[in-house]
């Protein structure tokens, strides 16, 4: 496979037991690491040989690695031999001088959102501020106390006033560092009438002007804005939910939540079983939610625990060439559990002149590494936390496996974006993997966007009768 995510040559031990006894192997020291891999393949030698396509002939050296996984021809090689090239990414000249893409990708970011209104003077964020909730809830217990043990109500109110007097010089001088000589007297509406209880109304006082100014419209935004993360369970997400409705007074708070959860999480059989059912209420919703996590959380231990005693049985089993996993595919079912995707970028310690190419996903630029030999887009969880809340993840089935791996990578979901180079946009599906890597553009993808394409070998007959190589350039599904 012409694998444009290679940085050598690569050929496994079937494929170079075929060939003459003359390709003798030498000692090589080289590492050669799969994708997101930190264990080294295993290197049995190297060896230089005269490669050959249609149309040219190149001295290419190969290193041999163990077991049957599939041979790679670097993207150096490649291009040597009139394989694979990329197409030329050009800009455009404004009238101006000035250069700019040819594309241009229209932000996602709502531009129409309300602002958040600038809190009051005394209700800025600062150290030794007046908590007035914390200060309710302890005035509340200590009229509890004084309730059981039956203190006339003149002691209730002394009791306050002494609170009152000892949060009111931290309030003065609060008052004093913004040249406001304002006193708890002066405060509206605080003057107790015939049958009022005096505590109460000094409550009420003080937590009308302390308590900061809320927009509603702006915090019905926020709470419409907010989606369930890709490690944040249903319960932890419902909760959040909840923080973010207090302020919005809604008449049916448990409906707009319900809602807000059918819409923003990341579990699509949860979303499938919500749509059927109309009726679920917010209650039976999360339930549904929590079962799934909890089946889904021991059906993968189990798996795991089953993985290990098959490995182990078919350790000592002869390789057989038929028996040997499809390469560069993926099952059409995306709600299957038994997907497969395959990556096939190698690296060395010193990985120089690969196809990186500077495009921009959801409007966020990303440099990314068109890999031919990937069947599937993959973005690293770094390159993912670059992009706006709008990329939402959701769940996926799909297992990926690097080169020569029976590992698959950890996936923590998949979206689907618009993906833009300098010459052409298309919808691209992205799989975000755990960790820090390099992103890989899959071979689809990297022709739709004009980035790579082959040079197609094709014979054609002389009026002689004699044939002779001729290229093409046709783009081709895979390799």
């Amino acid at each position: 496979m012409a694998d444009s995510g290679a940085s050598i040559n690569v050929l496994d031990e079937e494929d170079y037991r075929k060939l003459p006894k003359s390709a003798k192997l030498e000692q090589s020291g080289v590492k050669i690491f799969a994708y997101q891999s930190t264990n080294p393949l295993q290197v049995l030698g190297k060896f230089t040989a005269i490669t050959a396509s249609t149309t040219k002939n190149i001295s290419a050296r190969f290193y041999v690695v163990k077991g049957s996984g599939g041979s790679l021809l670097s993207w150096k090689t490649s291009q040597e031999l009139n394989l694979l090239q990329t197409v030329k990414q050009v800009t455009e000249k404004t009238p101006q001088g000035k250069t700019q893409d040819t594309t241009v990708i229209s932000s996602p970011v709502p531009e129409n959102a309300p602002n958040e209104p600038e809190d009051t003077p005394l209700t800025t964020k600062r150290k030794g501020r007046f908590n007035i909730a914390l200060y309710s809830k302890r005035r509340k217990l200590i009229m509890e106390e004084l309730v059981d043990e039956k203190l006339a109500a003149d002691v209730k109110v002394k009791s306050l006033q002494n609170k009152i007097n000892y949060r009111k010089r931290k309030l003065y001088c609060c008052l004093r560092r913004r040249s406001d000589e304002r006193d708890f007297d002066t405060l509206a509406d605080t003057e107790a009438g015939a049958g009022d209880d005096p505590s109460e109304k000094a409550a009420q006082a003080l937590t009308g002007y302390f308590t900061p100014r809320q927009n509603r419209e702006f915090q019905i935004y926020k709470f419409l804005q907010a989606t369930q993360e890709p490690d944040e369970s249903i319960t932890a997400f419902h909760t959040r939910l909840r923080q973010l409705a207090t302020s919005c007074e809604f008449n049916d708070i448990d409906r707009e939540i319900k809602t807000q959860i059918v819409q923003s999480c990341i579990s699509h059989k949860l979303r499938m079983k919500a749509l059927e059912n109309p009726s679920y209420s917010l209650t039976q919703l999360l339930d549904a939610g929590k079962a799934m996590e909890l089946s889904r959380s021991q059906a993968a231990s189990i798996e795991k625990q089953d993985s290990l005693p098959r490995i182990c049985r078919s350790k000592n089993k002869a390789p057989d060439r038929k028996s040997r996993r499809p390469v560069n595919k993926i099952s059409d079912s995306e709600s299957s559990d038994e997907e497969e995707a395959y990556t096939f970028s190698l690296s060395t310690p010193k990985t120089k002149d690969q196809p990186f190419f500077k495009i921009k996903v959801q409007g966020t630029p990303v440099t990314i590494m068109a890999d031919s030999g990937a069947s599937i887009n993959v973005l690293d969880e770094e390159d993912y936390r670059k992009l706006p809340k709008s990329a939402k993840l959701e769940q996926s089935g799909v297992k990926i496996f690097a080169y020569q791996s029976t590992n698959p990578l950890q996936v923590l979901g998949k979206f689907t974006a618009i993906t833009a180079s300098t010459t052409k946009n298309v919808s691209a599906r992205f799989y975000v993997v755990k960790g820090p890597g390099s992103s890989l553009l899959s071979w689809n993808t990297s022709q739709e966007l004009n980035l790579l394409q082959t040079v197609q070998q094709v014979t054609a007959k002389t009026p002689q009768g004699k044939t002779q190589g001729q290229r093409a350039n046709k783009p081709h599904r895979r390799i």
